[in-house]
């Protein structure tokens, strides 16, 4: 089923930011991806791996709750949303973040791919 196939690819595109694993994590999106916040802070792929590379928290749990994922007629184009939790340190001080995100992934040479995503904390 197409939408279990979108889910699996969010959990590993998750894992891998979780585990800090660069590679993986940028495998998971299109070369033309894009990382909106509410405060219109945009990033393309390069900038936002790097940025991520460069940041300082330690994950100590994440979690995905209430996703939706819809499919496109063609099933080629998917869109998730979703929940997100995170629990982590920030310079040795417990945090504790969650947003509402969405993700639009796009299937190219038969293997789901992230192209967009936007992040929202305001809940």
């Amino acid at each position: 089923m197409v939408s279990e196939e979108i889910k699996l690819k969010l959990e590993e595109y998750y894992e891998a930011f979780h585990k800090k694993d660069w590679d993986k994590f940028s495998d998971c999106l299109t070369d033309d991806f894009s990382y909106f916040t509410d405060t219109a802070f945009r990033l393309n792929k390069k900038d936002y791996v790097e940025f991520l590379r460069k940041d300082p928290w330690q994950g100590i749990e994440y979690g995905l709750s209430e996703i939706k994922i819809h499919i496109s007629g063609s099933e080629d184009l998917g869109v998730a949303i979703y929940r997100t939790f995170f629990k982590g340190l920030l310079s040795d001080v417990e945090r504790k973040l969650t947003a509402i995100e969405t993700s639009v992934f796009v299937k190219k040479e038969n293997q789901w791919k992230m192209l967009h995503t936007h992040i929202s904390n305001k809940e």
